[in-house]
């Protein structure tokens, strides 16, 4: 008997067995022959890829030469090619921060952590675009997380110290800011956010003890004269406060941080129309900056225009809502 004539002594069940085996054969190689044609399975050697990762890198440079748009522009379409890379909805989302459309940012971060799992450095972006959004519930959240995820971070416990102030929680930012020194004594930020937190408390001595460290550790930033300046002035010591903005302005380019720090002084002082001059400089430059337009909203108010601090308050809205 030749092979022909052999009875075929699989059972049924076998048969199928078989059958199923080289469907899903059939199956795999066809999805590894489309690979080189599908975003976000491409080929790392694709002309997808490199193209992807030119856009990328174009955003880049837009980004760098301050040109907020057109790197949105080419993230996007870098994006678009390979919707996998993490790096491109990272650097949209940096854009996205810079012209203040605080939502986007969160989206593309959300997207970002999707696609590389619980990182601490991206949930600490993002927090960030949710405190400047004024979501600060939410940006405690994802510096918890961060948090969970690295405890001996002290950038995670500084920023998180910096959103409990705003919230507050003045004695658990407190709690957090000596964690973050405890950790890193050499950063100047966490004594001036520190500091911050002092005054805010009437505590003008220990105020000014961190803020001095602040400025031995940083002795040309800009930041630390503000700070001090908000100390001075929470201690009624408007004449040193309008000393340390001078000092500051010989040591900042842009001029828009003195101007706002000024106009809260006007405010203090009762000068409203002089502080909506300032605020409506920095706003000339930054039109989406949301203290400038929560401020001279204040100022407008004070004045008895309240037309005008209605339209800064509603420009507010729109941005926290990310309209």
């Amino acid at each position: 008997m030749n092979q022909h004539d052999r009875k075929d002594n699989k059972t049924p069940v076998a048969r199928i067995a078989v059958l199923l085996s080289g469907v899903v054969l059939l199956a795999i190689l066809v999805s590894v022959a489309r690979l080189d044609d599908t975003p976000g399975g491409t080929k790392p050697d694709s002309p997808l890829i490199k193209k992807s990762k030119e856009l990328l890198l174009k955003g880049g440079d837009y980004l760098l030469e301050g040109d907020n748009q057109l790197a949105i522009e080419s993230f996007s379409q870098a994006i678009a090619l390979d919707p996998l890379n993490s790096d491109s909805f990272i650097q949209r989302a940096k854009a996205f921060v810079r012209l203040g459309q605080f939502a986007d940012a969160v989206s593309d971060y959300s997207r970002a952590i999707e696609l590389v799992d619980d990182d601490k450095a991206l949930l600490t972006e993002r927090a960030i675009a949710y405190e400047d959004s004024g979501a600060l519930a939410k940006a405690l959240e994802d510096l918890d997380l961060a948090n969970s995820l690295d405890p001996a971070d002290s950038l995670i416990h500084g920023h998180r110290g910096r959103v409990k102030a705003k919230m507050n929680n003045l004695d658990g930012a407190i709690e957090d800011l000596d964690s973050a020194i405890k950790l890193d004594d050499s950063r100047a930020e966490h004594f001036i956010n520190r500091g911050s937190v002092w005054s805010k408390k009437n505590e003008f001595d220990r105020a000014m003890a961190d803020l001095d460290r602040a400025k031995e550790l940083a002795p040309d930033s800009a930041l630390v004269f503000l700070a001090r300046a908000d100390a001075f002035l929470q201690a009624s010591r408007k004449n040193d406060a309008v000393a340390e903005l001078e000092s500051a302005s010989k040591h900042v380019d842009d001029t828009g941080a003195i101007l706002l720090a000024r106009a809260r002084i006007l405010l203090n002082q009762k000068k409203a129309n002089a502080a909506v001059i300032d605020l409506t400089k920095v706003l000339e430059r930054e039109p989406n900056h949301m203290d400038a337009l929560l401020l001279r909203s204040q100022a407008y108010r004070s004045l008895g225009k309240e037309d005008k601090a209605k339209q800064d308050q509603d420009a507010v809205t729109r941005l926290r809502n990310g309209s």
